[in-house]
């Protein structure tokens, strides 16, 4: 039986209404275009009135049949239908990617990759899906290797309450995920589809990225094209009618050149034929055999920008005098006079061309480095041959290290190093019973040969010369030239000590106070380490009471170090305060009744304190106690002149009222006088009035 599909909307369509043969309830289904049936007629009788009265019993049921056949149209609706297919696929790219090649803030491949999305209209439940893959077109950029890129699923853009069931992690759910892995490398796909088995359409939509991976490949600067694919299937099976394809591109800006700088650029030699170190700071005297073909150094250039970023430079290396040089890094040259160019590290090795001396290295770039590094080479026949003596007291019957350090030079005065002799050392006197044997090697730090010597007793003391010999080698093997060099052999143990340190100094000064050790045979001390945990044995008791310092800002001979004897001399340093005196007393280790074998202290003079005083001298801090001095006497003479003073005012007043008194008294006299002398001049005129007045008479 043929099913038909009936659709409403264009069953409505495919209605036609007649003005003359449907009531008002039918013209309401007509069209717009048919509104004026609908309208009143201007005219005193409507057409609609007569319609109305013309309807008979045959219209009824016309009008009948049309609602049947309208229900049966909106009941086939419902049924489900019987063919299920994938909708048209909707492919878009969103943007272009432009990735970089550096390292940048918010510059992730995700965000600079291509982001597209892709979306159907899926009929059939989860049997109908859509795939999505990619392909590289073109040729790749100059440089890049393999095929750098992926396409990783990033988020579903459907807009439902359902979610997706993760084909590739049971129990994860997300909006959409791939049945091949979250991200996937060119001609793979990515299948996108409902999670829900029932049969209801959904549309279904995806964003997905395409980035380059530097993990995988090579990336070098250009453009990167790609061709999306999307397919779709309907109940499983490929419907290619659907398929859609889209370009895109990714690209990569062609990295900034790095720009070198001159004055960071590096560059070092190291001694040796062995592998550079990693990190390399600092030069290192290099020297070695005039053989040829003997390598005595290596040399590291290195070009920086001003960031410090590796930047690649022309790099001009000339060398003269003796020696050659072949390049390690890039292509191997040889030579004296090259040039190397777009280069970021340059090693080379230095080597030997059979002449003695000194070979110098320039080496200059464009930006402007300039260094210049020496390497020695010597002829291996010795000329002479020198001994410093670096210990002159060892301890006897012990061995001890580095007693002679031994300097030989060629023909040329070039110092022979490590390997272009042999030395060798031996007491002068065969029958001593003092000086035992004797070892003698090439010391790099001391850069020179250093003997070692045993003494063949602990009870044989007493200085024992010793006879050196250096022995060519190679062709010069039968060239031998001796020296000599003598050192003593003595005890560790104190029998005397003498502490000393100056007895003024500077504010902040760092000072040296010095222990001299003299041991039994009148020598000083064996040259060795004395304090805590060391071999020649311990100086001063670790009781606190007995060591006592003050004013020190760092005190010398702390209880807690170890110290080096030189020619039975120790020293050690303090650091004086600003102003006032620094003083201290050490107790000597021991109990003055016997000697222990940890001490470096005889038992006579064990439990001696030591003591030693520094007087700070501050001229400044000194003028200003003179003055204030100064200031003291003068302001006690002036009181003293305040004293005086007041007792003269005193004496003064004293006279003044003396004198006063005096006046007063006089006074008082005077006119007790003139009273008595008008007494008696009164008296004489009445005598004389008198006399006046007989005379008349």
């Amino acid at each position: 039986m043929k099913h038909v599909i009936f659709h409403l909307p264009s069953f409505l369509r495919r209605v036609r209404i007649h003005g003359e043969e449907f009531d008002s309830s039918a013209r309401a289904m007509n069209r717009v275009k048919q509104a004026r049936l609908l309208q009143a007629e201007p005219r005193i009788v409507r057409g609609s009135t007569i319609e109305r009265k013309q309807m008979s019993t045959k219209t009824t049921f016309k009008r009948i049949a049309l609602v049947a056949v309208a229900a049966l149209g909106f009941g086939v609706l419902s049924v489900v239908p019987s063919q299920a297919a994938a909708g048209a696929i909707t492919l878009t790219v969103e943007k272009n990617g432009t990735a970089r090649l550096d390292a940048a803030a918010g510059a992730g491949e995700t965000s600079t990759g291509i982001i597209f999305t892709a979306s159907s209209l899926l009929t059939a439940g989860n049997a109908d899906s859509i795939t999505v893959s990619f392909i590289a077109t073109g040729v790749l950029p100059t440089g890049a290797v393999g095929n750098p890129a992926i396409m990783t699923f990033l988020e579903s853009t459907t807009a439902s309450s359902g979610t997706i069931q993760s084909n590739t992690g049971a129990g994860v759910e997300e909006a959409y995920s791939s049945q091949t892995g979250d991200s996937v490398t060119a001609g793979t796909a990515i299948t996108i589809t409902k999670k829900e088995a029932d049969t209801n359409p959904q549309i279904v939509s995806a964003r997905f990225a395409i980035q380059l991976d530097s993990t995988t490949a090579t990336r070098a600067g250009g453009t990167y094209n790609y061709l999306i694919i999307a397919e779709g299937y309907s109940a499983g099976v490929k419907d290619n009618s659907l398929t859609k394809t889209a370009a895109a591109t990714i690209t990569i800006a062609a990295a900034a050149a790095v720009v070198p700088a001159g004055a960071n650029a590096t560059a070092y030699i190291h001694a040796g034929s062995g592998n550079l170190p990693t990190t390399l700071i600092t030069d290192s005297v290099t020297a070695g055999s005039n053989v040829v073909g003997t390598v005595v150094g290596k040399i590291r250039v290195s070009n920086f920008s001003t960031t410090g970023a590796v930047a690649s430079d022309t790099i001009t290396v000339v060398m003269t005098g003796a020696g050659y040089l072949t390049t390690t890094t890039g292509t191997g040259v040889t030579g004296r006079s090259f040039v190397i160019t777009n280069e970021d590290v340059l090693e080379m090795s230095v080597i030997a061309d059979g002449t003695s001396g000194v070979g110098t290295i320039t080496i200059t770039t464009v930006a402007g480095a300039s260094f210049v590094k020496k390497a020695t080479f010597f002829d291996t026949k010795p000329v002479t041959a020198t001994a410093a003596v670096a210990k002159a007291f060892i301890k006897a019957g012990a061995t001890t290290t580095d007693v002679f350090a031994i300097t030989v030079k060629d023909t040329l005065g070039n110092a022979v190093t490590d390997g272009g002799v042999t030395v060798t050392a031996a007491a002068t006197d065969t029958t001593t019973t003092v000086g035992g044997a004797a070892t003698c090697a090439w010391n790099v730090t001391g850069a020179a040969y250093h003997c070692s010597i045993t003494g063949k007793a602990p009870n044989k003391f007493g200085p024992v010369a010793y006879t050196i010999t250096v022995t060519g080698t190679g062709l010069n093997v039968a060239t031998k030239i001796t020296t000599t060099a003598t050192t003593t052999f003595a005890d560790n143990i104190a029998t005397k000590a003498v502490l000393a340190g100056p007895t003024t100094g500077t504010p902040g000064e760092k000072v040296d106070y010095t222990l001299t050790l003299t041991e039994k045979n009148g020598y000083p001390v064996a040259d060795q380490t004395y304090g805590v945990g060391s071999t020649g044995g311990v100086l001063f008791s670790a009781t606190a009471a007995d060591r006592v310092v003050s004013g020190w800002s760092i005190a010398p001979f702390s209880a807690s170090d170890s110290f080096t004897s030189k020619s039975g001399v120790i020293t050690s340093k303090g650091t004086l305060p600003i102003a006032g005196v620094a003083t201290g007393s050490w107790t000597l280790v021991g109990n003055g009744l016997s000697t222990a074998a940890t001490d470096a202290i005889d038992k006579t003079i064990g439990k001696t304190k030591l003591t030693v005083t520094t007087n700070v001298a501050n001229p400044g801090v000194d003028a200003a106690t003179d003055a204030a001095n100064e200031a003291t006497d003068a302001a006690n003479a002036a009181t003293d002149a305040a004293l005086a003073a007041a007792e003269a005012a005193d004496a003064a007043t004293s006279a003044a009222q003396e004198a006063s008194d005096a006046v007063a008294a006089l006074s008082e006299s005077v006119t007790q006088l003139v009273t008595g002398l008008q007494s008696q001049i009164k008296a004489l005129a009445k005598v004389v009035n008198k006399i006046a007045k007989q005379t008349k008479k």
